[in-house]
């Protein structure tokens, strides 16, 4: 089984910029080689990381949030009116967890041996109050896995 392939007609073609010669098909009408790419490259103009203006995440959507510097919003839309006159909203910092992967796998562990020890009491369990805090129990070990 033989494939015909089509013949692409070549020509030669110069740089815009440095006049460096390149083989390219003739539908290629201009050309700039990657040593002029990169010169025009300013490294000024790439993306640059977001900075953070003091505000905390989902502040938009705080019924009431007051910024440190006194300007007051609510709903996101800010009250000109208010400036200054309530105290700054207290911000909440989340606590890393900084056990390691072992320490997060023993203490996953332990947590299901406590449920499964408590599955066995919640069954052989006749009295109601007393099942019914043995399963409370249950359900708080069963959110922190």
């Amino acid at each position: 089984m033989s494939t015909i392939r089509k013949q692409i007609e070549m020509h030669t073609i110069e740089c815009k910029s440095c006049g460096a010669e390149k083989v390219a098909p003739t539908k290629v009408t201009g050309y700039t080689c990657a040593d002029c790419v990169i010169e025009l490259w300013d490294p000024a103009d790439a993306p640059k990381a977001k900075k953070s203006v003091g505000y905390p995440p989902g502040w938009k959507f705080m019924k009431q949030f007051v910024h440190e510097r006194g300007s007051v919003y609510f709903k996101g839309v800010e009250q000109v009116s208010l400036f200054g006159t309530l105290p700054a909203t207290p911000l909440k910092v989340k606590q890393k967890d900084t056990r390691s992967k072992a320490q997060k796998a023993a203490d996953k562990q332990e947590i299901l041996v406590q449920i499964s020890t408590l599955r066995k009491q919640v069954k052989k369990e006749v009295r109601t109050t007393y099942r019914r805090k043995l399963e409370v129990q249950l359900k708080k070990l069963e959110k922190q896995l």
